[in-house]
């Protein structure tokens, strides 16, 4: 099961990296017709009697203006970063761009009897890939619609331009897949090692950061900080007695408490902060640019779920519970995260002196250690 869901994952992340790659296409496409149409119509000023130009004029216009707009919106999207509706918005805009192309197809075909810009159109089913052979089905019966308008114009298709229409329909499917299978093997290869190092970063048990994870999680936001001149801050946790408890219970016990502790923080924190396991029953928390009051409301939030857990501590008849240290300081160049580390590691020593279940900061009140609980 666990390997047909890992298969499905990386579908799903191939599908999503297409996507991201369809709204690039999709952009450069929209600002090269927005360029070229107003040089094209030009040209055509030149090349066409008075009569032959007058029909393109209008449609022409109106395919210049979509295309800036298309190209403004679509910037707007890749630059929200919205990926679940890229694949909605590629797709749209094909459409629209198809339509638009066989618009202007069926008043060539009634002037020349020539379908160059709907074999166009069709080729743009092998310009944007499609992640399924269904979503490329539903282009091609739209396309299949849009000949029918186009030779309505001026009677049938001979058998030649026929054969040639199934042609370029077969040219453009092929095309099209072999695209993406190319473009989802190149995708595998760069996501491959990613994939291993992510993995790699994770503790095994948790899935919370590892103390490699950590390091390369933290690093840009403490950069980040120390530009700012932000509050940081590192919140050490610890499971009370947990050492006790595995030594008269074992591991395997003791592993699920971890688990169900991680998961309480994981939930808690929700993005706010870098969450990691160091050892045993031991978490860290990193948190930057955060209010000194939010701070301790973030810690405080966490010692209470984990007792609200109401895990049996068998060894002493009551729920399992969490201390608490946080050290923090203003960053500047003269910062030391083994500085901030030490100093939350004595504000956890000192929960643990004071009855264990608490949080101990070193924010001061005149002379005394601001506690919590």
């Amino acid at each position: 099961m666990s390997a047909v869901k890992a298969k499905t994952k990386k579908e799903r992340m191939l599908r999503a990296a297409v996507s991201a790659g369809n709204m690039q296409r999709c952009f450069y496409s929209a600002l090269l017709f927005a360029l070229s149409t107003p040089m094209v119509l030009f040209l055509l000023l030149f090349g066409l009697s008075a009569e032959e130009f007058k029909p393109f004029v209008i449609p022409a216009v109106f395919f210049a203006v979509f295309a800036v707009a298309s190209a403004c919106f679509l910037f707007h999207v890749m630059k929200q970063k919205a990926k679940r509706y890229f694949s909605i918005v590629s797709s749209a805009y094909t459409i629209l761009l198809m339509t638009y192309l066989i618009c202007l197809a069926r008043i060539q075909y009634k002037q020349s009897g020539e379908l160059l810009l709907f074999y166009a159109a069709v080729l743009v089913g092998a310009y944007v890939l499609h992640t399924s052979l269904s979503q490329y089905a539903v282009l091609c019966v739209l396309e299949l619609l849009g000949l029918l308008f186009v030779v309505a114009a001026a009677g049938e298709v001979s058998i030649g331009s026929f054969m040639v229409v199934l042609f370029v329909f077969l040219f453009a499917f092929l095309l099209s897949r072999e695209c993406y299978q190319t473009k989802c093997r190149a995708l595998s290869v760069l996501q491959e090692p990613r994939a291993l190092m992510a993995e790699a970063e994770k503790d095994f048990l948790t899935g919370l950061l590892n103390r490699k994870g950590l390091e390369r999680a933290v690093q840009p936001l403490w950069d980040r900080c120390v530009k700012n001149g932000e509050l940081v801050a590192i919140m050490l946790i610890n499971i009370d007695d947990f050492r006790q408890y595995n030594e008269r219970f074992g591991h395997v016990e003791g592993d699920v408490y971890v688990r169900h502790v991680a998961d309480s923080i994981r939930r808690t924190v929700r993005g706010k902060a870098v969450t990691a396991r160091v050892d045993g029953g031991n978490f860290f928390v990193f948190a930057g640019g955060m209010p000194k009051q939010e701070l301790l409301e973030l810690a405080e939030s966490i010692r209470t779920n984990v007792e609200r857990l109401q895990l049996p501590h068998a060894a002493w008849g009551m729920a399992l519970t969490a201390s608490i240290g946080i050290g923090a300081e203003r960053a500047g160049e003269d910062s030391s995260f083994l500085r901030l580390y030490k100093s939350a590691d004595t504000m956890l020593s000192q929960a643990k002196r004071e009855g264990k279940n608490r949080v101990e900061s070193n924010f001061r009140r005149g002379e005394k250690y601001h506690k919590i609980g």
